[in-house]
C-alpha cells in the first residue's frame, strides 16, 4: 500500500512539475513539519474581516481592497482573514504608511508589494498591498473570483480543505495545485 502511495505521489508531483514548474518548485519552501488545520467557517471572523475592510476604506479612501480566502467565501478553513489591495507601484509607500496605523509594521516590503501579518480581535490577518501587475496578486484575485462565481467548485474546494486537515503544509499546497490545475487555473 505504501509503495502504491509513493508511486501515486511521484506521478502527481511529476505532472505538477510539468504543468507549473515555478509553483511546484516554490512548494518546497513550505515546511514538511508544519501541519495544516482547518475548522468550520466562523461567522465572527467574517465580521472582523468586514470591519477591517471598512477601517481600511476610512484610513485610505481610494485604495481597492478585496476580502479573499476561506473566511470571505464562508467555507471551512484556517479562519484567518486574508486581504489583498491594489495600488500603483508608485503609491505603495504612501498607502503602506497609512495602513501601518491599523496593521503595524509590515513583515515584508519590496518595490512591488508590502505584506502585513498581524492579529486583530484574536484572528490572524494577512494583507498584501500590491501593484496589480504582480503575478501572485493576479493569481490570488483570479482564484477568489473563480471560486466565488462557481458554487459547485467552491463546495468541492471546501471538501478538499476538510480532507487535507492534518497533513503537512507542503502536501496541502500540492493537493491545492492539483485541484486548481483541473480547472486550468495554474496557481
Amino acid at each position: 500500500m505504501r509503495q502504491n502511495l509513493n508511486l501515486k505521489n511521484i506521478t502527481r508531483d511529476l505532472s505538477l512539475l510539468l504543468a507549473s514548474p515555478k509553483d511546484y518548485i516554490f512548494s518546497y519552501s513550505a515546511p514538511r513539519d508544519k501541519i495544516v488545520h482547518f475548522e468550520r467557517f466562523d461567522p465572527k471572523a467574517w465580521q472582523v474581516g468586514r470591519n477591517i475592510v471598512s477601517q481600511i476604506n476610512r484610513i485610505a479612501p481610494g485604495l481597492k481592497v478585496y476580502f479573499v480566502g476561506s473566511v470571505s467565501l464562508k467555507i471551512s478553513g484556517a479562519n484567518d482573514i486574508d486581504l489583498i489591495s491594489q495600488c500603483d507601484k508608485y503609491e505603495l509607500v504612501k498607502y503602506a504608511k497609512l495602513l501601518e496605523s491599523l496593521l503595524g509594521m509590515p513583515v515584508k516590503r519590496n518595490r512591488g508589494y508590502t505584506i502585513w501579518k498581524t492579529c486583530i480581535k484574536g484572528y490572524s490577518v494577512e494583507l498584501l498591498l500590491s501593484d496589480p501587475n504582480q503575478r501572485f496578486f493576479k493569481e490570488m484575485l483570479k482564484t477568489y473570483l473563480f471560486l466565488k462565481k462557481n458554487k459547485n467548485v467552491l463546495k468541492e474546494y471546501e471538501e478538499l480543505k476538510i480532507k487535507s486537515s492534518g497533513v503537512c503544509e507542503r502536501e496541502y499546497i500540492r493537493r491545492r495545485m492539483v485541484f486548481f490545475n483541473k480547472y486550468k487555473l495554474n496557481l
